[in-house]
């Protein structure tokens, strides 16, 4: 029987900054090598009984500080199969030529979707850069419709909506 060989992304990269001893495999998981040798991280859903949207968080320690990432976000910037877009009325070759830093700022328009609407899969896959409109009418679109149909309790916002 074979077995999958794991592809490993590293540094794992979150808001740009670079985390040496991290990384992120082809499914998206997060790994360390900390220890001396990789290994898997464990995934923390805060309040996922209470709340099931909750976006899953890693730590990872950096001179000793912990700091805490939001997975998905690290995944999308860390395997890097989807750049961010290039602004809408922008030509490609424009935005070629624009400056680093005006990019950099460009970061902080794009919100990660979760194409199948579970925050719980981080798939590089499932993972999408959009606008918060985009997102919001994704949402307001398709998963909530979809979660009507299949009978699934819509929370106290959605049913205002």
């Amino acid at each position: 029987m074979k077995t999958k060989r794991m592809k490993l992304f590293s540094p794992l990269v979150y808001n740009s900054e670079e985390f040496h001893e991290y990384g992120i495999d082809q499914d998206g998981n997060p790994w360390s090598s900390k220890s001396g040798r990789w290994c898997r991280l464990s995934v923390n859903y805060p309040d996922k009984n209470y709340n099931p949207s909750a976006y899953a968080r890693i730590g990872v320690y950096v001179n000793g500080n912990k700091k805490t990432l939001l997975l998905h976000k690290a995944v999308i910037e860390t395997v890097g199969v989807k750049k961010y877009p290039i602004p809408e009325g922008i030509s490609k070759d424009v935005w070629i030529a624009t400056h680093p830093s005006v990019k950099e700022a460009m970061k902080k328009i794009w919100q990660v979707n979760h194409k199948n609407g579970d925050v719980h899969d981080h798939h590089p896959s499932n993972l999408e850069y959009t606008t918060a409109k985009e997102n919001q009418q994704h949402y307001q679109t398709s998963l909530r419709v979809a979660r009507k149909s299949t009978g699934q309790q819509l929370s106290s916002l959605e049913q205002f909506f």
